[in-house]
């Protein structure tokens, strides 16, 4: 059984991390999903744990992205050989899920603001 090379990046902020799992990420493509995650950190909730992972699948690529906060999970994976396609893929269907969460929160507020005021 051959052992793949492991490595966990906690570089970017501690809530972020990237893992790479018998994948080898050039530079140029950690920074600029470095730059994209801490982006992205930005749109989310507070204290939120962001994990994105790129391992073999066969004999191509599978990347995952999940993020945690308290009760909420966002995640999405896709496959391909390109890792930086992949992560506009997962990144792509993240920010839909956070949309989503965000207008269905925000129904949520707006619906019981009433009994809200009228205690």
């Amino acid at each position: 059984m051959m052992k793949l090379k492991t490595s966990t990046d906690h570089t970017l902020l501690d809530q972020i991390t990237l893992n790479q799992i018998g994948v080898n990420l050039d530079d140029r493509h950690k920074f600029l999903m470095r730059a994209r995650l801490s982006e992205l950190n930005e749109k989310l909730p507070n204290l939120c744990s962001i994990n994105l992972t790129f391992s073999r699948y066969r004999k191509k690529i599978k990347g995952h992205l999940s993020i945690k906060r308290n009760g909420t999970l966002f995640f999405a994976s896709a496959i391909g050989k390109n890792p930086l396609y992949i992560f506009e893929q997962i990144e792509s269907e993240i920010i839909q899920q956070v949309l989503i969460w965000k207008k269905q929160r925000n129904l949520y507020f707006l619906q019981n603001i009433p009994s809200r005021l009228t205690g």
